[in-house]
C-alpha cells in the first residue's frame, strides 16, 4: 500500500476544495447509479411503491459504497480528488486506508447526506421551521470542520482519516508546468 512520506506535514484539504471534489463527484456518482439501476428498473419494475424497493435501494448504497471504497482503497482518490488533487489517508499513520477504514467513512458520511435530502425535502413540505432547523443542524455540523485544525469533519474524526493535499500530485502539475514553459521557449 503506498503511504505518504514519513516525518512529512501535509496540508489540510479545505471547505472549498472539498465541496468541489463533492459536487463532481455527485455527478460521478449519479452516472454510476444510474447505470447499476437501469438493468434493475428495466427487468424488475421496481417503484418506490414496490415491496423490494428497500433491497433496491440497499443495492444502490452497496454499489455508492463499492465505487468510493474501491477508489479509496487502491489509492486514496476518486476521480474527483485526483481533479482537485487531494487523497484521503489514515490519521495516524498516514497510509492509504483499508476496506475497514472506507466503510466506517462511508457509513459516518451518510448522515450528512440524509440532513441534505431532508433539508432540502422539508422546504417544499414541512413548516419553515423544521426546515430551517434542518439547514442550522447541517451548517453547524460543517462549522466543526471549520474550527478543527486539520479541516476534518465528523466522519473523518469518527473513521480515523483525514484529506490531505496530494504531494504527489503537486509535483506532477509542477513539473508538467515546467515543460510547457519549456517548450513555449
Amino acid at each position: 500500500m503506498p503511504s505518504l512520506p514519513e516525518r512529512q506535514t501535509f496540508e489540510p484539504v479545505g471547505l472549498v476544495r472539498r465541496f468541489s471534489a463533492m459536487f463532481y463527484e455527485g455527478i460521478l456518482l449519479v452516472g454510476v447509479l444510474l447505470l447499476a439501476a437501469l438493468p434493475v428498473v428495466a427487468l424488475t419494475g421496481v417503484t418506490p411503491e414496490s415491496t423490494f424497493f428497500p433491497l433496491f435501494a440497499l443495492y444502490i448504497y452497496t454499489v455508492a459504497f463499492l465505487y468510493l471504497g474501491w477508489n479509496w482503497v487502491r489509492g486514496g482518490q476518486t476521480l474527483a480528488m485526483k481533479t482537485w488533487r487531494f487523497r484521503v489517508v489514515e490519521a495516524n499513520a498516514g497510509r492509504d486506508i483499508g476496506w475497514d477504514d472506507a466503510l466506517l467513512r462511508y457509513i459516518w458520511a451518510l448522515p450528512y447526506w440524509l440532513l441534505l435530502l431532508l433539508a432540502v425535502h422539508a422546504q417544499h413540505r414541512w413548516p419553515l421551521a423544521v426546515a430551517l432547523a434542518l439547514w442550522a443542524a447541517l451548517f453547524a455540523a460543517l462549522a466543526l470542520s471549520v474550527r478543527d485544525p486539520k479541516k476534518r469533519m465528523l466522519h473523518d474524526v469518527l473513521s480515523k482519516t483525514v484529506l490531505v493535499s496530494d504531494p504527489r500530485a503537486s509535483a506532477n502539475a509542477a513539473e508538467c508546468e515546467q515543460a510547457d514553459g519549456k517548450k513555449d521557449q
